[in-house]
C-alpha cells in the first residue's frame, strides 16, 4: 500500500512542520471558521504543542512500530485524526479506515486534507492511507495481520470484533471500547454561573452528547443549594443556541425517558428549549449503559460522596468539575480505588484531547 516507503524517525521534523502547516492550512478557510471542532483539531495541530508533546519524550529512546492499522469511530468527527497524527509523528505508516457514512463535518475535515497532501512536499504524507469499505473481514483481517500496531476507536461490538482477528504476536493493540463520563459539581458563585454553563455546554454539545468524555450525568455536591441548581440551568438553557437532531433521536429520546419513568426513580422531569434533566433518586449502572445521549442529563444530588460509588465503575473515563475541592476529588478517587477515574476535567475542557487518553500514552505505545 505503501510502495515500501520506509518509516521516519520518532518526532522528525518533517512530521512535524507536516502537521503544523496543516494547522495553518485548515484556519485560512472559511469553511473551517465556521465549525469550532475543527478549530480546536486546528489549534492542538499548532507547532508549538505538537513540539511540546515531542519533547516529553527522549528522541532517541523511541522507534516506529511500522504500520498501524487505526479503525475511526462514527460518532466523533475528529477523533480519528488526532491518533492518526500521534501515528504518524511516532515515525509510523499508518492506514485508517473511515466510515462509511461521514459526518458533514468529518467529510470536510477529509476533504481539507486531501487538498493539502494533494500541493504538500512532505514526506510524511507518504506514509499515510484514509481507506473506506464496508465491513468485510477478508479485508481487516489482511490488514490487522500485517500491522504492528491497531488502534481500534469503537463500542465494544467493534472491539470485540477487532479482538478476535489474528494478529501478530508483537503487534500492539490500542482498543478504545464504550466508556461514560459524569459532571461533579459543587456551590457555584453567581459570579461564576456564566462561565460553568458555557463550559458545561462545550462539553456536550460538539458531539449531539456522543462523545464518551461527554457528561450524561449530572452529579451536586450535598451543599448545593436548589436555587443554585436552577440558576445552573437557567443560564445552560439560555446560552444553548440551536441544536437540530433528527428524527430517531428525538425518538431515542423518548424511549429512554419513558424507560428512566418506568424504573420508579424519576423525581422530576424540566424540559428545557433543547434538552431535558431528569432527576433521580439513584442512578444505576444500567441507567448510563442505556443512555442515548442526544440531550438528556440525569441529575443527582448527592447526600455524602460516598454515594458516588455506583458510578465509579471501571467504564467511566472521567469527570468534569466545578467548584469542587482538592480535597473532594482526592475523597472521590480514594472511593474509586485510584482505578476508575482516568482523567479529571474543568468543565469546559472534556473534549481537548490529550495524547495521553483515556489512560493510555499512545505515544509511547505507538512506539518502541
Amino acid at each position: 500500500m505503501f510502495d515500501n516507503a520506509p518509516c521516519a524517525e520518532f518526532m522528525s521534523e518533517d512530521s512535524l512542520s507536516f502537521f503544523s502547516d496543516f494547522s495553518a492550512f485548515l484556519l485560512h478557510q472559511e469553511k473551517v471558521k465556521e465549525e469550532p471542532v475543527l478549530v480546536s483539531l486546528a489549534f492542538w495541530l499548532r507547532s508549538a504543542n505538537l513540539t511540546q508533546i515531542a519533547q516529553k519524550y527522549t528522541k532517541n529512546q523511541h522507534e516506529p512500530l511500522g504500520s498501524v492499522f487505526q479503525i475511526a469511530p462514527n460518532n466523533i468527527d475528529t477523533l480519528f485524526f488526532y491518533s492518526l497524527t500521534l501515528g504518524i509523528l511516532t515515525g509510523n505508516k499508518v492506514v485508517v479506515r473511515l466510515g462509511n457514512t461521514a459526518s458533514p463535518i468529518a467529510s470536510l475535515l477529509i476533504e481539507q486534507f486531501i487538498e493539502y497532501c494533494a500541493k504538500s512536499h512532505y514526506q510524511a504524507a507518504n506514509r499515510l492511507a484514509l481507506v473506506s469499505y464496508p465491513r468485510n473481514d477478508d479485508i481487516s483481517g489482511s490488514l490487522v495481520a500485517h500491522a504492528d500496531g491497531i488502534v481500534v476507536w469503537g463500542g465494544d461490538a467493534t472491539v470485540n470484533h477487532f479482538k478476535t482477528l489474528k494478529t501478530k504476536n508483537s503487534c500492539k493493540n490500542l482498543y478504545f471500547p464504550d466508556r461514560y463520563s459524569i459532571a461533579l459539581l459543587g456551590e457555584i458563585a453567581k459570579s461564576d454561573i456564566q462561565k460553568a454553563a458555557k463550559g458545561f455546554i462545550t462539553d456536550v454539545q460538539s458531539f449531539s452528547q456522543q462523545a464518551c468524555a461527554s457528561p450524561r450525568v449530572v452529579v451536586w455536591l450535598p451543599n448545593v443549594t436548589t436555587r443554585t441548581k436552577q440558576l445552573f440551568w437557567s443560564v445552560v438553557n439560555e446560552h444553548w443556541g440551536n441544536t437540530q437532531l433528527t428524527t430517531a433521536e428525538q425518538v431515542d429520546r423518548q424511549v429512554y425517558i419513558q424507560y428512566l419513568v418506568m424504573r420508579g426513580q424519576t423525581q422530576a422531569l424540566s424540559s428545557f428549549d433543547d434538552f431535558d434533566v431528569i432527576d433521580v433518586s439513584h442512578i444505576q449502572q444500567q441507567d448510563i449503559e442505556l443512555h442515548c445521549g442526544n440531550y438528556i442529563f440525569v441529575q443527582n444530588h448527592l447526600s455524602s460522596l460516598h454515594d458516588l460509588n455506583a458510578l465509579l465503575q471501571p467504564k467511566l473515563q472521567g469527570i468534569s468539575y466545578y467548584s469542587v475541592s482538592d480535597e473532594e476529588r482526592l475523597e472521590v478517587q480514594s472511593l474509586a480505588g485510584g482505578e476508575h477515574i482516568r482523567r479529571w476535567s474543568l468543565l469546559g475542557q472534556s473534549l481537548q484531547f490529550s495524547h495521553v487518553w483515556d489512560g493510555v500514552d499512545m505515544v509511547s505505545e505507538l512506539s518502541n
